[in-house]
């Protein structure tokens, strides 16, 4: 049984560990991008949504993201839609609207379930997700690029 104890300790250790978290180079950029353009940006991970906000308070990216759904705010994990149906929901947009930006093939399984367009974000990546050539972003502009495109098919 883990206690509030436990929990504790382990976000404090936690968050001494990715205090020195730096984003990918060009992420900033890719966000300012997307953002710039009134693209509503929203995080959705199987993180719980406290490591997920810690990390992103630490990379100084949480300012992008006025949503953050993690793991433990739904009953099933990826790939079921369910957290990034509540994300979509959050941030007042049509999930068949969204794009969901991941790395590994759970990723673009879960925006397929909830059809939604899904990018994967192959940058440093080992995760093989396997996705139609059309959705691989490289590097961080990639997605730009191609959320623009996505936008007008």
């Amino acid at each position: 049984q883990i206690s509030p104890h436990d929990t504790a300790r382990f976000h404090h250790h936690f968050a001494a560990v990715v205090a020195t978290v730096q984003p990918f180079p060009g992420v900033v950029e890719m966000l300012d991008a997307l953002s710039q353009n009134g693209y509503r940006l929203g995080v959705f991970t199987t993180a719980t949504r406290r490591a997920a906000t810690t990390m992103l308070t630490a990379s100084g990216l949480a300012g992008y993201f006025p949503v953050v759904v993690g793991g433990d705010d739904v009953s099933r994990p990826k790939p079921a839609p369910d957290g990034l149906e509540v994300c979509c929901l959050r941030l007042g947009t049509g999930v068949t609207e969204a794009v969901y930006v991941g790395d590994a093939a759970v990723d673009l399984q879960c925006a397929d379930a909830a059809n939604a367009s899904g990018i994967h974000a192959a940058w440093g990546s080992v995760n093989g997700a396997a996705p139609t050539p059309e959705r691989i972003a490289r590097r961080p502009h990639d997605v730009v690029e191609l959320v623009m495109q996505l936008q007008t098919e």
